[in-house]
């Protein structure tokens, strides 16, 4: 055999080698950090399970960690104070979504013209606050 062609083998070997390790070394990283992940979540939809009294729900694996994804309105520190220069919009959200839905029996007609809406869209650029709308919303229901 050739010396060079012994050094292209050799220089092949290296690499393949140094490949194969370096995969199965960030599979055995991922999958460690991805088990401890999910232990976490799982505690945590454990913990939403007790706060919302669904304590004789008998979960899996699966459906504890969609639990841990839950958040409750209690958990969203967010004011309409926090909410800069939207005074106007925010007096709209109270008219229609949140004062319905607070107080239902004065919003209730035969022709059901009072009421609250069925969805909300909010749109604008990005930073103009529609997520923070959105989380003080869902906090005051």
């Amino acid at each position: 055999m050739q010396p060079q062609t012994r050094k292209i083998l050799i220089d092949t070997f290296y690499i393949v080698a140094t490949q194969i390790l370096a995969y199965y070394g960030i599979r055995y990283m991922l999958s460690g950090t991805r088990s401890s992940e999910n232990q976490g979540q799982k505690e945590r939809g454990k913990a939403v399970a007790k706060r919302l009294n669904l304590t004789g729900l008998k979960l899996n694996d699966y459906e504890n960690t969609i639990m841990g994804e839950v958040i409750l309105p209690d958990d969203v520190a967010v004011t309409f104070g926090q909410i800069g220069s939207l005074d106007d919009i925010i007096q709209d959200l109270n008219e229609s979504v949140i004062y319905p839905l607070n107080h239902p029996e004065l919003f209730t007609s035969p022709s059901g013209l009072l009421g609250s809406p069925k969805g909300l869209l909010l749109y604008g650029p990005p930073g103009c606050g529609k997520t923070m709308m959105a989380k003080r919303v869902v906090g005051t229901v």
